[in-house]
């Protein structure tokens, strides 16, 4: 089993599915983020492509998505939503991911394909909303 590792309040990639199109965001997770209490407490499938972390919620509805990387054809990973992470290191089993560079963001862009019944969905690029950011507006003023 691997076991994978962050590194302290990761920049991460999260990605919105919907019936039409994949909506990308950039987000913080600080260590109280639910996503790590999820990461922690369900089962979550993962590969990666390159030195990106892929992980996704396995919960299977009418809309299944599939996330295609070259590489990780024809294993496509499925769920609702996914979160992309740069693998910093691989050791002994273990994956330490963190934020993701200017490179990674190149290779998504690329190379990630999402399929929903056999269709390709466009990714649609937004600013994320910082949570950590509004939090240090807020205390500045």
């Amino acid at each position: 089993m691997t076991i994978i590792g962050f590194t302290s309040n990761p920049s991460a990639l999260l990605l919105q599915l919907t019936e039409t199109s994949v909506i990308a965001k950039q987000i913080v997770l600080p260590r109280a983020s639910p996503y790590f209490q999820i990461l922690d407490n369900k089962q979550f499938d993962f590969g990666w492509e390159n030195n990106i972390l892929v992980i996704c919620d396995p919960i299977t509805s009418n809309n299944e998505f599939e996330l295609l990387f070259p590489s990780m054809l024809p294993h496509a990973t499925t769920g609702d939503f996914f979160i992309l992470l740069s693998i910093l290191d691989k050791q002994d089993g273990a994956i330490i991911a963190g934020t993701l560079g200017l490179k990674d963001y190149a290779t998504v862009r690329k190379n990630l394909r999402f399929r929903r019944n056999n269709k390709y969905l466009p990714i649609i690029w937004k600013e994320g909303t910082n949570e950590a950011d509004k939090i240090e507006e807020n205390s500045s003023n």
